[in-house]
């Protein structure tokens, strides 16, 4: 409770700070935590009103108690700015770190040593304005636990922060080239984000990986793309345009809502299934629920689909292609790819047909 330090610079011996440890010293801008800590009491920095900048070195401290670890509570209330800086020490933060504190931390910076953060870490962080790192392959690479209800608290974008490369503004992301996988809710509400390329390197994307990015106009996907997981791009509502390259991902199932209310605040998106596309994974674009349904304007199929997966595309799309529409029929040369699903009676295969693809019929319940 001492009102005049202003600093705190824990030596590396320390490994225990106990509860109210620092509480309510008012004066208090600069704390550092050093790199043993293991454990720390209730409400240790709580309360230190004018605190402007944390400095987190704690390789792997111990997880703190839902609700009631609440470190830095009411801290930071009124500084212009609170910073929380994680070191280049730190593999893991810690779960409820700071959840339901009521912190008033801005701005975050998370090093490349970091490997996993805990379940709900930054749940109701909403002050966080400012997500800063220095590498896209390491951050791709961070295990974020989620335990809880299905709960991303512990990717601090779940505060709507916006995120900086290197001190620069990222608006149009690009997953560079020896990444090779992106994990569960890696950029999940990353609202700044209106462009995602995704290099040709991927071959694995983590479920809800790019979720609720509000702010995504164009997806690329690139050729590799062996796996994804649910809802990956799901409430992604601002979304234009996909241009999906991936050669020949495994298939969804039918809860897996890769793009569940894609584009629905505007008018629809384009979805381009470039050349090096063979096979469209089934239930790509299914959601049982009509009202969550992706608004799909067109569809470009490449020239090289030879199958499309079972609920893959939604019925009664248009679609534009290097084939024809024919009788109902879609064809590319000698291949049926697909048969509208509104069409009724008897449907003829076209002479010279060789190749009739996965799920060509698939949905057509007026053919007698």
């Amino acid at each position: 409770y001492n009102k005049s330090i202003c600093s705190i610079t824990n030596p590396d011996s320390v490994i225990n700070i106990g509860e109210y440890a620092f509480s309510n010293c008012y004066g208090l801008t600069e704390i550092t935590i050093p790199v043993d800590v293991k454990t720390i009491g209730k409400k240790a920095f709580s309360s230190c009103s004018n605190l402007e900048k944390i400095y987190w070195n704690a390789k792997c401290a111990d997880d703190f108690i839902k609700y009631s670890g609440r470190i830095f509570e009411s801290s930071g209330s009124a500084a212009e700015e609170l910073h929380l800086v994680f070191g280049n020490t730190v593999e893991r933060i810690p779960a409820n770190m700071l959840n339901f504190s009521a912190c008033y931390i801005s701005k975050i910076t998370i090093s490349e040593s970091i490997k996993t953060i805990g379940d709900s870490a930054f749940t109701e962080c909403d002050d966080i304005d400012e997500l800063h790192i220095s590498d896209i392959k390491a951050w791709c690479g961070i295990t974020f636990d989620v335990t809880e209800y299905g709960s991303c608290g512990s990717n601090p974008f779940a505060g709507a922060a916006n995120l900086y490369l290197n001190g620069e503004l990222v608006t149009e992301l690009v997953i560079p080239d020896g990444v090779t996988d992106i994990s569960q809710y890696a950029f999940y509400r990353a609202g700044c984000i209106s462009e995602v390329v995704i290099s040709d390197t991927v071959v694995n994307i983590g479920k809800i990986a790019f979720a609720l990015c509000a702010g995504f106009e164009k997806i690329t996907v690139g050729e590799p793309g062996d796996s994804m997981g649910d809802k990956v791009f799901s409430d992604c509502n601002s979304l234009a345009e996909v241009c999906w390259n991936a050669k020949n991902v495994e298939d969804f199932g039918s809860n897996s809502e890769v793009f569940c209310m894609a584009g629905s605040n505007g008018d629809g998106i384009e979805i381009v299934f470039g050349d090096s596309v063979e096979h469209i994974p089934a239930y790509l674009l299914y959601v049982s629920r009509t009202a969550d349904q992706p608004k799909v304007k067109n569809i470009v199929l490449g020239k090289n689909v030879k199958s499309i997966g079972i609920y893959a595309l939604p019925s009664g799309f248009d679609t534009d292609s290097n084939g024809e529409w024919e009788n109902g029929g879609l064809y590319q040369d000698t291949q049926l790819i697909k048969v509208d699903t509104s069409f009724t009676g008897d449907f003829t295969i076209k002479e010279g047909t060789t190749y009739i693809a996965v799920g060509a019929f698939n949905g057509c319940n007026g053919i007698t």
